[in-house]
């Protein structure tokens, strides 16, 4: 025993030596520098594949036809023979993303950056003896066949290691004896010690690490993704929220009632010293653990890329035999794509509607003087006016067929990259044993044959930038029924009933930047929401008990989270009936509920979740409002708890 200490010692102090940090430092930089060149140079290597990838048999080419008389291309025929070299290009793009070094650089430099936080701890030995006790527990397991148990353990020591790691830099890097630094350090010892935070830093990982054995490997690649990244940003988010929350509220409450918070303040500290602290500190965990959770939901999302898609057979992906679960999972869920509606031709200033509005309310005054008499009934009636035309615009009679515009796509012509048409028909009752023929034509091009829709569901067409105008248009003309060509027109087999599109139902989505740099907007966008909920639990700590804050702060995270439910619900809720008479008891109701959303409606506004689970891009326009918004409410907070923190008797207060 006293030999395997002294061997432990020696080891320890060995880790700790800076010269042994030097080497193993120089020794990562180099192993990860050669992984990824060696990398780089076999993926893009000529005739390389991506890893796992073979080439389909080859083929004899066929004889080539005969020179035929040459023949002026007509317009029709240009745009078309287009469309079909941007398809080929744009499955060509999807190949090369697919075996792009990029993402597997990323993911090679990523864990090069944490053994090198390691090493600098002076925990490179310590690591390295716990990845060879990784190996010899897991190993047993995959021999046995438990594939599933294997991967749970090993993502439980990975995703505990990683934590640990980052937890010993974030104390390094509070070190000091300022007292915001020295408060923030306790906070990050707390973490560890207290049971409410323990059992949330449990079933995080443990949550985590067992969400990639719940993917079901019989459903498409691209639904497993999706469920991998909602779960894993979004679940993730909201444990490692409930977190901050409980674990901000506790640190500042307990103290007070445990009179601990005497000798703090003793020291001396200030307010402001002691709530920044307190602040910094439930930052810095969720900042730790949130880079965790995105590292690890980033590196396995790679993985899954990398499996066979709905379709395709194990290690073969070429542009001649690609699957349409591939091309969506590359062209839609990978991806950060800008969503653009079509053009209105009336807005509700619009003179023309104002015109056809006044109208319709002098037609109701002739029969009920009392018709839209008041400012808020005049109001809902001119709103439904709207609402109703907009409804009308976005219906089509059987047989019929209307025009929608959709501008500014010269982005997407630029880029020369897929657009994709987002469609939902509704009809009757939705059912769902029905099926409607809608004939699609863009730019004067009918998209042929007919496509058969289900009634409800949402849908996707793919088109080619080809078909925008100069002037960066789409051009998109629905037919509520089947044209078919015959000999001397084209015939039309309408639908039995009218067709809608619901006010989201018709969009054009087009690339608009990078998966990676949206995943990492959004992890960046969801720690300053993190960083404002701290800032909230800590103010409402100051003045209230745990149970009563914590139900304060949780339940204003709970809101904000569902502002964006709260304003669709209070477009169908107003203080008049539909005889436009007022129901004085909905006044309150419904400017409590204005007042929300008008609170919490940038919070809102930014779904980084939602954005990164559809593929749609989190541009830096509503990145930097976002940020802007929520610093200014997190200042506004600070700024209210240390006026509270200065006028509280801290001596006589029992916590109660």
């Amino acid at each position: 025993m006293t030999k395997l200490r002294l061997f432990f010692g020696a080891a320890d102090r060995l880790q700790q030596s800076t010269a042994f940090k030097i080497v193993a430092s120089i020794v990562l930089l180099v192993a990860a520098i050669g992984a990824i060149a060696a990398y780089s140079i076999a993926a893009t290597a000529p005739g390389a594949l991506a890893p796992g990838d073979r080439a389909p048999a080859a083929t004899t080419p066929a004889a080539p036809p005969a020179a035929a008389p040459a023949q002026p291309e007509s317009e029709q025929e240009r745009i078309q023979r287009s469309a079909r070299e941007a398809g080929q290009r744009i499955l060509q793009d999807i190949i090369d993303r697919r075996s792009s070094p990029a993402n597997v650089a990323v993911g090679m430099a990523m864990l090069a950056a944490l053994a090198l936080v390691v090493v600098w701890l002076g925990l490179g030995l310590t690591y390295l003896a716990l990845i060879a006790g990784a190996v010899v527990v897991v190993t047993p397991l995959w021999l046995l066949g438990l594939e599933g148990p294997a991967q749970l353990v090993l993502g439980v020591i990975a995703l505990t290691a990683s934590f640990t790691a980052i937890m010993q830099g974030l104390r390094l890097l509070l070190s000091g004896s300022y007292p915001v630094l020295a408060i923030a350090r306790n906070m990050l010892a707390e973490a560890v010690r207290m049971k409410v935070s323990l059992i949330f830093l449990v079933i995080l990982i443990f949550g985590l690490a067992a969400l990639p054995l719940l993917l079901d490997p019989e459903n498409p690649l691209r639904y497993r993704v999706q469920t991998f990244l909602s779960y894993g940003v979004g679940g993730s988010y909201w444990i490692i929220a409930t977190l901050t929350v409980f674990f901000c509220v506790a640190s500042v409450a307990f103290e007070q009632r445990d009179k601990q918070i005497w000798q703090t303040m003793t020291k001396p500290v200030a307010p402001w010293q002691y709530l920044a602290g307190k602040w910094l500190g439930g930052a810095a965990l969720s900042a730790a653990l949130m880079v965790v959770c995105a590292a690890g939901v980033f590196l396995f999302t790679e993985y899954l890329r990398r499996q066979p898609a709905f379709g395709e057979q194990p290690g073969i992906v070429s542009v001649e035999n690609m699957s349409a679960d591939r091309k969506i999972l590359e062209t839609q869920v990978l991806a950060a794509r800008r969503a653009v509606g079509f053009e209105l031709p009336l807005s509700m200033q619009d003179p023309e509607f104002t015109a056809w509005a006044g109208l319709y309310i002098e037609d109701g005054r002739k029969i009920d003087p009392d018709f839209a008499g008041d400012a808020a009934s005049l109001d809902k009636v001119v709103t439904d006016l709207y609402k109703g035309w907009q409804q009308a615009y976005r219906t089509i009679s059987p047989g019929e067929s209307r025009v929608y515009v959709f501008k500014g796509l010269g982005e997407a012509k630029r880029r020369n990259q897929p657009i994709t048409l987002k469609f939902r028909v509704d009809a009757g009752g939705n059912m769902p044993d029905q099926l409607y023929r809608i004939t699609f034509e863009a730019s004067g091009i009918l998209i042929l044959p007919p496509r058969e829709v289900t009634l409800g569901p949402t849908q996707t067409l793919d088109l080619y930038p080809t078909l925008i105008t100069d002037e960066g248009e789409l051009v998109l003309g629905v037919h509520n029924g089947a044209l078919e060509p015959i000999a001397d027109g084209w015939l039309m087999r309408p639908n039995p009933e009218h067709v809608s599109f619901p006010a989201d139902g018709l969009e054009v989505y087009f690339p608009a930047g990078t998966y990676q740099a949206n995943f990492f907007r959004v992890a960046l966008i969801l720690w300053i929401k993190l960083a404002f909920l701290a800032m909230l639990a800590v103010t409402a700590a100051t003045f209230l008990s745990f149970p009563v804050a914590s139900l304060v702060a949780f339940s204003t995270f709970v809101i904000a989270e569902g502002t964006g439910y709260l304003s669709n619900a209070l477009e169908y809720y107003h203080a008049a009936d539909a005889a436009g008479q007022i129901e004085y008891w909905k006044i309150p109701v419904r400017a409590v509920g204005l007042v929300i959303t008008w609170m919490f409606k940038n919070y809102a506004s930014l779904q980084p979740t939602t954005r990164l689970v559809d593929g749609r891009l989190l541009d830096w326009g509503h990145f930097a409002w976002g940020i802007g918004v929520l610093t200014v409410w997190t200042g506004a907070l600070f700024g209210a708890g240390i006026v509270i923190f200065r006028r509280r008797e801290l001596a006589t207060y029992s916590g109660q």
